[in-house]
């Protein structure tokens, strides 16, 4: 019986860490969005995404507040896909950003905000992703 339970837990433990390793392909690439007012009030942001097949991604952030000023800034970290969420998990970050995505067609992505510890003045945050590569 203590065989039966070690094995069943071996078991299940690689089969949650498989979940949590899988990438939808459809996502891989170089991708491009932008919001206004999306995550901050008078917030225009851009990006570009790089999200790899090794699960790890890249993007770079563009934005500009209801001022003019315009600052830059990156980011890099994991992710992967389990059934129809998207997990974000950027370096330094213990707890990923979770995205509910629908593929629209090869080059485009819709991305809802399921959960973050990041703040979102909008807790109804969405956006598109548009593939440029």
């Amino acid at each position: 019986m203590k065989k039966f339970l070690l094995v069943a837990s071996v078991i299940l433990f690689s089969f949650g860490f498989t979940i949590q390793s899988k990438t939808d392909t459809r996502l891989i690439g170089t991708w491009k969005g932008s919001e206004k007012s999306g995550q901050v009030a008078g917030m225009q942001k851009s990006w570009i995404m790089t999200r790899k097949g090794n699960g790890t991604y890249k993007i770079e952030f563009s934005a500009k507040d209801d001022e003019g000023k315009i600052t830059t800034s990156s980011e890099k970290g994991k992710w992967w896909t389990s059934g129809n969420q998207f997990y974000e998990q950027y370096e330094g970050n213990e707890t990923p950003t979770v995205y509910t995505y629908k593929v629209l067609d090869a080059k485009t992505i819709y991305f809802k905000l399921k959960s973050s510890e990041d703040d979102f003045e909008n807790e109804n945050y969405e956006f598109v992703d548009t593939k440029i590569d």
